[in-house]
């Protein structure tokens, strides 16, 4: 049976029975409403990195960009290890 790592990306740790599979169903799924979301994001904010923002904003949206990243790479992995079924 196949066991990720104890702690996810966001550094919870995974109970000893957590079943990777359905996780792995989720996130195959999920994963493409996230990239929807992102690119959304993305065309509304029209590439502008003019706006005036809050301390607090900037560091709301260095986050966001860093999860976007993180989740167009996972859609990459999940598309590819889906087209070889």
């Amino acid at each position: 049976m196949y066991r990720g790592p104890v702690v996810d990306a966001y550094g919870f740790e995974r109970p000893a029975d957590f079943d990777y599979k359905s996780y792995d169903e989720f996130m195959s799924h999920y994963v493409h409403v996230l990239a929807r979301r992102a690119g959304r994001w993305a065309t509304l904010m029209g590439g502008n990195d003019q706006l005036t923002v809050s301390q607090k904003c900037k560091s709301t949206r260095f986050n966001f960009i860093i999860l976007t990243s993180f989740l167009v790479k996972l859609a990459a992995i999940f598309n590819h290890n889906g087209s070889s079924n």
